[in-house]
């Protein structure tokens, strides 16, 4: 297990023991780093949990900080003197004995207890309770920790709203500052999002850089912005009377923009296959943040599972990490696996590796210690401590849907909004950019177009 570490370093308390991190990297990726693949157990079944999506996606690393539950540890960065803990698992979250409920699983399917007690709903009611209780939900925050989270309200008055500050979001919000309109832009953590991570080279202002270096570039406009607000906070839903409530740290702004611009971009989709939440199982966004942006490497053998062109990239960013890629699974009808990988040339062909099949399982008792993989009708079983997924992301238009459904009046009126149709063709106030409206490439131009088109009142 390798990690690259400057000389600066803060520590931190996690269940005992003092781990160290650079400043900013990911709770979850130092305890990661620290050796400890178990970040939580599911909630029903008690199986173990770890790294997943590495962007507050998934839910499958939770922890309490300083008293507060529910902190998700992939997003939340290391201060320093923080005392960490897991939430679930009875001795430990390591070895939970309720891990035996697992057994039972085919008599305790999914809503179980409503049959079990239909005609009794008040024991299918407490039923629930004690499940909760056995899960580890709802535990309240310590009275410091409740004290520290109070906020205040205010009301943000900026003429357009960009939720979203990945590439799109920050080219938008300096596109609709630059028509004169004072801006507000909503992003969780630091500016630049998920290309921050990336590899890819992107096109903006007919000058070509590498994403990373571009979002750095686009960020810093836009905090030197006067006319855009930066708020680091999350947009919690979008109500029928217009309000669009934000919640920041100490903060709940309650907005009413004259125009939504939408740049969440997308999420990875897991693979569907036994094991597929098991530790070691990570998506693809989510191990390019940890090899990119938390600097640690915490696997030595990976498989890669894609259905594009997404894996080839992984495979080649992982081999740079120092990761041996020892299979890349092309699902069955997808792509071409003859064809050479770009930045291969002068390495091992990847005919060698490339299985053109379906991952049927991960496997491993605490964490993935190997993968099925079907090819040809038969089943190989690859050892592995990383499998890498790498399909085709949805688009995280999930705002852009609700103010669809209210200025409709039905969720019925919106037809195909969820695979990344044009969300903003038909609703005033409304434009969406970036990956969150199906774009297949990143186009900050475009999206700065957008930008100034709701800037100057022109956009729809």
């Amino acid at each position: 297990m390798t990690s690259a570490h400057p000389d600066e370093s803060v520590a931190f308390t996690f269940e005992g023991r003092t781990l160290s991190a650079r400043p900013g990297q990911s709770i979850a990726s130092a305890i990661l780093q620290s050796g400890t693949p178990v970040l939580t157990r599911s909630f029903k079944y008690r199986r173990p949990r770890g790294y997943t999506c590495g962007y507050d996606i998934c839910g499958n690393c939770p922890v309490t900080v300083n008293g507060l539950p529910g902190v998700t540890s992939c997003t939340t960065p290391v201060r320093g003197g923080e005392v960490v803990r897991r939430e679930r698992g009875w001795p430990s979250t390591d070895r939970d004995l309720l891990r035996a409920t697992d057994l039972l699983v085919r008599f305790v399917p999914a809503g179980f207890q409503f049959r079990l007690f239909r005609s009794r709903p008040r024991l299918a009611h407490l039923a629930e309770k004690v499940m909760a209780r056995i899960a580890g939900a709802g535990r309240f925050p310590t009275p410091q920790a409740a004290r520290a989270v109070r906020t205040r309200t205010e009301v943000d008055a900026a003429d357009v709203l960009v939720v979203g500050g990945g590439l799109s979001g920050c080219a938008a919000a300096l596109g609709a500052a630059g028509s004169g309109s004072s801006v507000t832009l909503v992003h969780p953590g630091p500016l630049g999002g998920r290309a921050n991570a990336r590899d890819s080279v992107v096109t903006y202002d007919q000058e070509t850089a590498p994403a990373a270096e571009l979002a750095g570039r686009l960020a810093s406009a836009v905090l030197a912005h006067r006319d855009i607000r930066v708020v680091d906070g999350r947009v919690m839903s979008y109500f029928e009377t217009g309000l669009i409530p934000v919640v920041a740290d100490g903060l709940v702004l309650e907005c009413r923009p004259k125009h939504l611009v939408v740049a969440t971009g997308s999420y990875d989709v897991p693979g569907l296959f036994p094991g597929n939440d098991k530790p070691g199982v990570v998506l693809a966004d989510g191990v390019s943040r940890l090899l990119r942006v938390d600097r640690v490497v915490p696997w030595r053998r990976a498989v890669v599972m894609t259905d594009g062109d997404r894996g080839s990239a992984l495979a080649d960013q992982l081999e740079r990490a120092g990761v041996e890629v020892v299979a890349i699974v092309v699902q069955e009808g997808v792509g071409d696996p003859s064809e050479p990988r770009p930045g291969s040339a002068g390495r091992q062909a990847d005919g060698d590796r490339v299985l053109r099949g379906t991952v049927r399982a991960a496997r491993g008792a605490r964490a993935l210690r190997a993968v099925d993989v079907e090819v040809e009708g038969r089943v190989r079983t690859i050892r592995a401590d990383l499998l890498c997924v790498a399909l085709a992301p949805r688009p995280a238009n999930d705002l852009a849907l609700q103010q669809q459904y209210v200025a409709a009046g039905t969720p019925q009126a919106v037809v195909g909004g969820w695979a990344g149709a044009d969300l903003s063709a038909s609703t005033p106030g409304l434009s969406v950019v970036g990956s969150a409206a199906g774009w297949t490439s990143e186009d900050p131009d475009r999206a700065r177009a957008v930008g100034a088109a709701a800037g100057s009142g022109q956009g729809k």
